[in-house]
């Protein structure tokens, strides 16, 4: 899956400096960020409450974090569900 957000990042020109981690285990001082955005992870995490503290710890106080979900019974969660995007999806 990493390779190919790196190759979709560089065919698009952007700069984006990619790390492998654990979320429960941030490897980034405190209040280092602007924002922090969550989208279909927090399902792999190993510990949430934990990886909600570091979440909390890594963002500048009072900045948003954000996280989604996919709710297996919403068009998305279907989505999931089909052999098309069995296939074709980068969580393989």
């Amino acid at each position: 899956m990493l390779d190919i957000a790196i190759e979709k990042a560089k065919n698009q020109h952007l700069k984006i400096d990619f790390r492998i981690g654990q979320v429960e285990n941030l490897d980034f001082e405190d209040d280092s960020f602007d924002a922090v955005v969550s989208v279909t992870a927090i399902e792999f995490f190993d510990n949430v409450e934990k990886g909600f503290e570091e979440m909390f710890r890594v963002v500048k106080k009072g900045a948003p974090i954000v996280v989604g979900t996919i709710n297996k019974e919403s068009a998305w969660g279907e989505l999931y569900e089909t052999p098309w995007f069995q296939e074709n999806s980068v969580f393989k």
